[in-house]
């Protein structure tokens, strides 16, 4: 599934974006048989998950940050993600906060493929030496400053997962390779710097 889905990520529509899930859910159901999933039900899993878009929330910190953060500088964002993401950025109201949106389906390549951070560079005409980029995963981060652009890393509080990340990095003898932030309210300071 995940395979074919990386394989295959060039997607420049909600109908094609639910057309590869459909294929997806189906390699999954056809892999695993005893998950007992029929047709009917690959179907509505992948309708789910490019239509039905309410189980998608953010941070209760992301729009205020980002509306103080548009008052002093371009906004760019750069997400592995699929054409629905821009429905869900709309409806939580930030999607017009942006100044460039770089979704990896439209070019068919994911994080940390420089690619990625190169398009978001264009389309933001900003030099890269002015450019942070956050995120919560080293390997996306690694990709950044191949590009002139500096990696942040964001670590909240409240999720494990990119606390151990932290970790991780700090008993590699990695502690100062990125900048660390635990929340978008931080990044003020950061960009003052």
């Amino acid at each position: 599934m995940l395979k074919f889905l990386s394989t295959n990520h060039l997607v420049a529509t909600e109908d094609e974006e639910y057309a590869q899930f459909r294929i997806a859910y189906q390699l999954l159901a056809d892999a695993l048989p005893e998950l007992g999933l029929s047709a009917a039900a690959v179907e509505e899993i992948a309708y789910e998950k490019v239509f039905d878009t309410d189980y998608q929330v953010f941070y209760s910190d992301v729009k205020p940050a980002l509306e103080a953060l548009k008052t002093r500088c371009k906004l760019g964002l750069i997400s592995d993600t699929y054409p629905s993401a821009a429905r869900i950025l709309k409806r939580a109201g930030i999607y017009d906060l942006f100044d460039s949106i770089t979704f990896s389906c439209f070019l068919g390549v994911f994080k940390p493929n420089r690619k990625m951070y190169e398009h978001a560079i264009r389309q933001i005409g900003l030099p890269p030496s002015e450019a942070f980029f956050v995120d919560d995963f080293p390997a996306n981060l690694d990709g950044a400053p191949e590009a002139g652009i500096t990696p942040v890393m964001i670590a909240r509080s409240n999720n494990p997962a990119a606390k151990q990340r932290v970790c991780e990095l700090s008993q590699a003898g990695n502690p100062g390779r990125y900048k660390i932030i635990s929340g978008l309210g931080e990044l003020e300071a950061l960009i003052e710097n």
